[in-house]
């Protein structure tokens, strides 16, 4: 586990000048010159078998020092959100876009007292998601436990995952939107795999798994490649934001949702994790998450809208979705 002591953040422009630079990397969901990833060095590193001691001082510091800085106002209501919905399905049978990846946002009026107790559970809650804690002096807080592991590349290979398709536990009868859904996201990776010369992998066939109230499809992608530094950061490029998280084809879908959704998604959607080197990391898509200021909690949710979803059924699965934190307020 890496923990940041001294916060040293800087603006991450790929990996060419940060082979052997260890830390923990963040990107938002979209990134642009005046929203680059960045980049925390590391410090220092505990382990399973390390005191929780520093760990908690660390949590509970920085949860008092954040901000509620970028609030949300106002927080979209039911109805407005089932609204929104119905128009999207309206303009996604029209037939140019495939799928948008709609969000919302859940404000929670009461902040934690105790932030690692919370992150505590979390870890203990879910063993199969990245549990992990950040702070960015002027961001808040962030906090999560992610299902979605987005890049994982080792020496040698990588692999990489779509997740998509929602049902509630224990429902496993899919219907052909969660499918298609699925097969959006699957093409997509294939398809950057492609453009990146990256013939030698394999692919599961989708396949169901749990996480937190939810159980979703996934197709394992693994790959056998040396990639270079500049390699990597040109695979990210293509990767994000998958159909998972926006929509397809992605551009006219990325339109939509900047038009449409309310809110600046931040680091919701965006990409996280561990680095130790240009071949060295392990990141994953930014879900199940939440923004925490000293008074104030933001869940960030969402789902793929195709031209057969339902608005009532999308709204009950991003409320399925926020119990993965928000059952602990």
């Amino acid at each position: 586990m890496g923990v940041q002591h001294t916060p040293v953040v800087s603006s991450f422009n790929g990996f060419d000048e940060r082979n052997e630079t260890k830390g923990f990397l963040i990107a938002p969901f979209m990134i642009s010159e005046e929203t680059p990833p960045l980049f925390i060095r590391e410090d220092f590193c505990l382990t399973d078998e390390a005191p929780n001691e520093m760990l908690e001082t660390w949590i509970q510091t920085v949860h008092f020092e954040a901000e509620n800085s970028e609030t949300i106002e106002p927080i979209q209501t039911q109805e407005a959100y089932l609204e929104e919905v119905s128009d999207l399905i309206r303009l996604l049978k029209e037939g140019e876009l495939s799928k948008i990846v709609y969000s919302r946002v859940i404000a929670l009026e009461n902040s934690p007292e105790d932030c690692f107790n919370l992150f505590q559970k979390l870890v203990q809650d879910y063993p199969e998601a990245f549990v992990y804690c950040f702070f960015i002096p002027g961001k808040a807080v962030w906090m999560g436990a992610t299902p979605e592991p987005f890049l994982q590349v080792c020496s040698g290979a990588l692999k990489t995952v779509a997740l998509a398709g929602t049902r509630k536990i224990p429902d496993k009868t899919w219907s052909e939107k969660e499918y298609e859904e699925h097969e959006y996201v699957s093409r997509f990776i294939r398809g950057v795999l492609d453009d990146c010369q990256l013939n030698d992998r394999t692919e599961s066939l989708p396949k169901p798994v749990n996480a937190g109230e939810c159980v979703h499809l996934r197709t394992d992608f693994s790959v056998r490649a040396d990639l270079s530094g500049s390699d990597v950061s040109r695979l990210i490029r293509l990767l994000h934001p998958t159909p998972a998280v926006c929509g397809y084809p992605q551009q006219g879908a990325m339109a939509e949702i900047l038009r449409r959704e309310r809110h600046d998604r931040q680091f919701y959607s965006g990409f996280l994790g561990p680095v130790s080197a240009a071949n060295q990391m392990n990141l994953f898509v930014n879900l199940r998450c939440m923004k925490m200021g000293k008074e104030r909690v933001e869940l960030f949710v969402g789902g793929g809208i195709t031209k057969d979803s339902n608005p009532q059924e999308e709204w009950d699965e991003t409320e399925l979705k926020a119990q993965t934190m928000r059952r602990f307020f």
